[in-house]
């Protein structure tokens, strides 16, 4: 009988996994847009540490890096002067402006008072109609 090669070992599990440059991207990407890790791994059809052992940098950095370009574009919209929407926004979040419906002014008395437009609606529905 002739002498037949013996297969190969093979290793028990998984083999080792071995990120492309299009994992990177995927990661980076699905990260930038706030995927949860857990989703990115079944994704890639990975596990959570296999995930953290290769893609620790890409995870920490590519949320901070899409804040970043988004928080670019609503600065440039934002003094941009054709935007006011996002001047609006801005003034709001970075400047802690409020809208309000009350006019302050100082009464005879020297009182520091505020008038809301709700008083003056309630004030109008109760003035006599004119001319009684």
């Amino acid at each position: 009988m002739p002498d037949v090669p013996a297969a190969p070992k093979r290793g028990r599990g998984r083999p080792k996994f071995e990120p492309t440059e299009r994992d990177l991207r995927s990661v980076e990407t699905m990260s930038a847009c706030g995927i949860p890790q857990e989703q990115i791994c079944v994704a890639l059809g990975i596990d959570r540490k296999t995930l953290a052992k290769h893609f620790r940098d890409p995870l920490d950095k590519a949320a901070i890096q899409a804040n970043a370009k988004v928080a670019s574009t609503l600065f440039q919209l934002a003094t941009s002067g054709h935007d006011i929407a996002a001047t609006i926004f801005w003034c709001k979040v970075r400047l802690h402006w409020t809208e309000t419906n009350a006019t302050r002014f100082v009464d005879e008395q020297g009182k520091d008072r505020a008038l809301t437009l709700d008083a003056v609606r309630a004030y109008v529905q109760q003035a006599p109609p004119k001319g009684e």
